[in-house]
């Protein structure tokens, strides 16, 4: 978490600016290829949805992924 960049407003604004637009055009996000498994991009991250692994899975979540929201959304 310490490592990420902090990015400007102006960057945040133009790149929600960009995905909406790819979104109302098309109708869908990203616009041409399935949503995780994007060929060419080697990482991508995603929210996990902690209620499915807590009910289906034992110790499926790590320290990080049930601390996610308050971390790095303010979440109570």
């Amino acid at each position: 978490m310490h490592q990420a960049s902090n990015y400007s407003a102006d960057v945040i604004a133009c790149t929600r600016d960009i995905c909406t637009y790819i979104y109302e055009t098309h109708g869908r996000f990203p616009a041409h290829c399935d949503t995780i498994h994007v060929p060419g991009v080697w990482l991508q991250a995603h929210h996990v949805e902690n209620g499915y692994y807590q009910r289906f899975f034992r110790d499926g979540l790590t320290e990080a992924h049930q601390m996610h929201d308050q971390h790095w959304h303010g979440a109570g």
